[in-house]
């Protein structure tokens, strides 16, 4: 996870027609965008490449690009592009949300999962120390496929798409809707949380390596 990543050449504009090829670095996976006239979304057609065991396999996405899901997972590594985690319940849409996004999605009806599998998504660990974190410090970039009660745990299922150092997302706190001090923001504590804010948009703005538009 510590190869440079490209930057992004083009924007991503809600009312583009166009379809819009773009290449993931590595062995992560070639992705194609198709931006929806009227919704705020994109389609995303992922070639996975990284997951070796089963060979490659096209999967299409709609992402709604007005929301995005944060996990802090303490621990989980992300290594395969497709895979799940567990998640405590009281962790999970209870802190960081706003009333509205919380009443909305934190009971985890059918609904609610159906839009929470539309959101763009940051998965992460912890920040390395109190407020920031390490340069060589990754998150990654995907979608959540599933969500499932387990007792007192919820078991996320993702897609991986890319990756992107974990200082930058600090650095755009206040355009991703992260809450920060001078010695702490939400990234040192493990939680779930949904963000009203272009996840996309933002890392364009910041100038942010997430994706090449060829």
């Amino acid at each position: 996870m510590s190869e440079e990543l490209p930057s992004i050449g083009q924007p991503l504009l809600p009312n583009e027609t166009k379809e819009t090829n773009i290449e993931i670095p590595g062995d992560r996976n070639k992705v194609v965008l198709h931006a929806d006239e009227v919704k705020n979304t994109i389609q995303v057609v992922v070639n996975s490449s990284r997951g070796r065991r089963h060979g490659a396999r096209k999967k299409l996405y709609t992402m709604n690009t007005s929301y995005y899901n944060l996990f802090v997972v303490e621990g989980e590594e992300y290594e395969e592009d497709e895979g799940t985690f567990q998640i405590a319940t009281d962790l999970a849409l209870t802190e960081s949300i706003t009333e509205e996004l919380k009443k909305k999605y934190a009971r985890l009806d059918e609904s609610a999962i159906e839009d929470i599998k539309t959101f763009p998504t940051i998965f992460t660990n912890k920040n390395h120390h109190f407020g920031y974190t390490d340069n060589d410090h990754y998150a990654c970039y995907g979608v959540v496929t599933g969500v499932e009660r387990d007792g007192h745990h919820i078991i996320i299922s993702y897609h991986i798409l890319g990756d992107l150092k974990q200082q930058d997302l600090i650095n755009m706190a206040a355009d991703l809707g992260i809450l920060k001090a001078s010695e702490y923001n939400e990234l040192n504590d493990p939680h779930w949380t949904i963000k009203e804010s272009n996840l996309i948009a933002a890392m364009k703005k910041a100038g942010v390596d997430l994706v090449t538009i060829t």
